[in-house]
């Protein structure tokens, strides 16, 4: 629930360029895509912001484990960035497809599982997910719902080759994308790739998010590496 994106860049000092593959997650990944994406948001303020106390990466685990089964339910897309030479998992990206938008309520059947990491925040959460529907374009588009680079990645240009991927097929059917921003600073990564604000999502129990849309069939074969 909640669901957001974040940026993969860092402060850090950049590290040996890697050649990496994007392949698509099966259910089997599903475990070690959790865990990537529960360590890259146990940093994010949305995320973390919702959630009770505790230990903040364990409850973001099991709530993307859940997530990510729910997407891939409803037709939606789990993408690996693999480090070519040694298959070292480098990032992970969740995407919902075209068209297969479930709504808001076909998450009821994965209330148990949200209820007991939530606990006492459950009502903020769904309030806030249901807040982040509404300003979701009624257009078919891709919709990045997240992506994470694991602590060693960062700098290689992991998250870039995930939100490529998957932005070559959307231009190749003229199709536009959409994302939530979970802060400002993370804005000007997504610019670079041509997505544009388009509103902002109040939040209940934590930061509001920055709607980000993206149009079909943006030449980025001239832009920087991300």
């Amino acid at each position: 629930m909640g669901q957001t994106t974040e940026a993969t860049t860092s402060p850090k000092p950049a590290k040996t360029k890697a050649d990496i593959k994007v392949q698509p997650a099966a259910l089997a990944d599903l475990d070690r895509a959790a865990k990537v994406l529960a360590d890259a948001f146990s940093r994010d303020a949305y995320a973390t912001g919702l959630l009770p106390s505790g230990d903040v990466t364990s409850q973001l685990y099991k709530i993307f484990k859940v997530q990510l089964k729910h997407t891939f339910k409803y037709g939606g897309h789990v993408w690996l960035a693999i480090d070519a030479a040694t298959d070292e998992l480098l990032g992970v990206s969740e995407w919902g497809a075209p068209g297969t938008n479930p709504g808001f309520l076909s998450q009821a059947p994965e209330l148990p599982a949200y209820l007991s990491v939530l606990r006492s925040r459950i009502l903020d959460a769904a309030i806030t997910d249901n807040n982040a529907e509404k300003h979701r374009p009624l257009v078919p588009h891709w919709y990045l719902k997240a992506i994470g680079t694991t602590e060693q990645a960062r700098g290689r240009g992991a998250g870039s080759a995930l939100i490529r991927h998957r932005l070559a097929e959307a231009d190749a059917t003229g199709t536009p994308a959409y994302l939530e921003s979970s802060s400002e600073a993370n804005m000007p990564y997504y610019e670079k790739f041509g997505f544009v604000e388009r509103s902002r999502i109040p939040s209940r129990g934590t930061v509001e998010t920055i709607g980000m849309w993206r149009d079909g069939s943006i030449d980025l074969s001239h832009g920087d590496r991300l």
